[in-house]
Formats: C-alpha cells, structure tokens, sequence
C-alpha cells in the first residue's frame, strides 16, 4: 500500500539498473540510439507465435552488492516487455524498466531489445529447448504459471490502520495489467488509485509473486509486491495485510 512506503529517489533506482545493463547481467549497452534498431508496437503475429511470450527468469541469482538478484523479463505480444531486478534478501524489487522488442532473425531465432528510457539496447536468442532464451552473458528460463491468476477485485480480510482510522481496502487486477485500488472508511470510499501490475516471480514454493506499481507516482519509484497461494487463493503483501476475491 503506497502510503506505508519510503520514497527512494528514482535517480539512484536508474543509475543501479544502467550499472546492472553495463556490468554485462543484461545485454550490450549500446548507447548511441542512432544505431538502435526500432521496433513497433503493433500487435503482431510473428511476435505472438514466436515463442518469447511470456515471462523468463535468470537460471543463476546475480550477486550484486554481495547480496542475489534476480533479474527477469516479461515480453508481452504486442512488442513491449518490462525487465525487473528482483532482490530476495529483503524481498523489494525495482523500478520496472520497459522495453521494446522485434524479431531480428526469424531463422536464428534472436529478438532485439531497446531500453528507450536509458538508451540501451541487447539481442535475445531462444534456443533450440524453446524454453531458454541467452542475451550472450547469462541464460533465463521459461516460468510456467497461469499469470492471470491474480485478476480480479480483492477485498482486506482486517481494516488498516492509518492515522487514527480503521480502513478497508480493496484492489481491482485487470486481465490486460491495469486496475486500481480503493480505501473505505465506515463503507464509504475516501480515495482510489491507478495501478499497473505484473506477474514477476514463481517461489520455489509455488506462491506467485506479483509487482505493482501507480503510474501516477511513478517519479517517486514506489513499487509493491503481492503474494498469491494458488492452493487456497489468499492474497498477502509485504506486510502481512491478507485480501481474499470477492
């Protein structure tokens, strides 16, 4: 809930994740954009069938800091995608960096990547298994979820407290990654939010781990994250606050 979180300066957040692309965990670093290939947004049946949909996670944590980061990218089938550093010693996750992504070889099977918010760019190969994909430093595996899971309207089990009150709070996941939230006091809405959501991570556990983010404090780099049980479908934040469907 974003009222419950510090406000960490989103040039720090960019400068960690253009340290990460250059330190060969991401890609080339190409920083000239006259030289980066342009991808499109529209949808396309290339990149829908081509088998990148999806999310992927690297097969070895990145020690960054003396501490493991995951790093994982999620293509979506309209030629966009998120890459997101997910760190599990403290259970926070970063700003999500979007891309754009094209087919650059349909034979050798490779996918270019353009960062446009930190002008870098690098080149994906799915290899031959169709459930591993290599960016020439490190290999990311296919995870197999139903990413979907999490949509829907959720409703808090107990109210929040926050300045003297008694809250209830409610968030709404829409199947095409946008949704809202809103806060209830003696049943009346007091305040709602755009969110923006992803699926970002299996456990070893089977829980899903989604990020969240608001598009409209997107400057003041406050990021969330959500925990599905899909055996009993009870919804957990990072504070313990539990949301069951309605």
């Amino acid at each position: 809930m974003k009222s419950s979180h510090t406000a960490f300066s989103a040039l720090s957040a960019a400068v960690l994740l253009i340290a990460l692309l250059s330190a060969g965990c991401t890609g080339t670093g190409n920083n000239n954009p006259g030289t980066l290939p342009t991808p499109t947004t529209a949808v396309s049946g290339d990149l829908m069938n081509s088998g990148m949909v999806g999310t992927w996670q690297a097969t070895l944590n990145i020690p960054k800091y003396e501490n493991l980061t995951d790093v994982i990218y999620s293509f979506n089938a309209d030629g966009t995608g998120k890459a997101y550093y997910y760190h599990q010693w403290n259970e926070n996750v970063n700003a999500a960096v979007p891309f754009t992504w094209t087919v650059s070889n349909q034979k050798l099977n490779s996918f270019d990547l353009v960062y446009p918010t930190i002008n870098s760019s690098e080149t994906f190969t799915l290899l031959d298994d169709r459930k591993t994909i290599y960016d020439g430093y490190d290999r990311y595996k296919k995870i197999d979820a139903d990413e979907g899971l999490i949509t829907g309207t959720w409703k808090s089990v107990s109210p929040y407290h926050r300045d003297d009150k008694m809250y209830d709070i409610s968030y709404t996941f829409n199947a095409d990654g946008t949704g809202n939230d809103a806060w209830y006091l003696d049943g009346n809405m007091t305040d709602s939010d755009s969110i923006i959501w992803d699926f970002l991570y299996l456990k070893d556990d089977g829980e899903y781990v989604y990020y969240m983010d608001y598009p409209k404090y997107l400057a003041y780099n406050i990021q969330e994250l959500y925990y599905l049980s899909p055996k009993d479908m009870i919804l957990k934040d990072k504070y313990n606050m539990t949301y069951l469907r309605e």
